[in-house]
């Protein structure tokens, strides 16, 4: 049975993305409490993170999943769309946020030593990429985070989850499929 998905900081604030836009100056008119409401039902669904991430491979038949191999998931918020991948190594870990809002791609990456073990690595060093696009019309910032930290792995069918079980924090990967 597949898990309701907690996607986001990972304790450790593993990448974020954010946009902004242009800034009106048309004046705005006041709104009824009826509108108002719908505004704000619709600033809420705009603002919630989607998994776009096809889970359909975790059931697929293959070779036993590694560890030491190439994990992403994708995620969308407001338009912004965000392909986290993890390459884990047998001595690193590297992080790479592909963000794209309106055909404006940015890429942070980090890369971490870690200490891998059966069922659990460790990132041995923090790291911190942060990219951003800071135009009059367009703002943008993609940024992975990594602090020191533990985390659980476990795999479900081909795909991988990464959990920090004292704080009830999980993700889903599936593997990378390559290009």
């Amino acid at each position: 049975m597949m898990r309701l998905l907690l996607i986001g900081s990972l304790v450790a604030t593993v990448a974020a993305c954010s946009r902004g836009g242009s800034k009106s100056s048309e004046p705005t008119s006041p709104q009824t409490p009826i509108e108002n409401a719908n505004s704000e039902q619709k600033a809420e669904e705009l603002n919630k993170v989607v998994n776009l991430t096809d889970y359909s491979i975790c059931g697929a038949k293959g070779p036993e999943p590694k560890i030491d191999s190439s994990w992403e998931i994708l995620q969308t918020q407001s338009g912004f769309t965000s392909l986290l991948s993890f390459v884990v190594m047998k001595d690193g870990l590297r992080v790479i946020n592909d963000c794209n809002l309106h055909g404006r791609n940015l890429q942070a990456r980090i890369t971490v030593p870690v200490r891998l073990g059966k069922s659990y690595f460790e990132t041995l060093k923090p790291a911190q990429d942060l990219k951003t696009i800071n135009e009059k019309e367009f703002q943008m910032t993609c940024s992975v985070d990594l602090k020191v930290n533990r985390f659980t792995y476990a795999f479900y069918g081909r795909c991988l989850e990464l959990s920090q079980p004292e704080s009830g924090l999980y993700m889903l990967l599936v593997p990378k499929m390559p290009n």
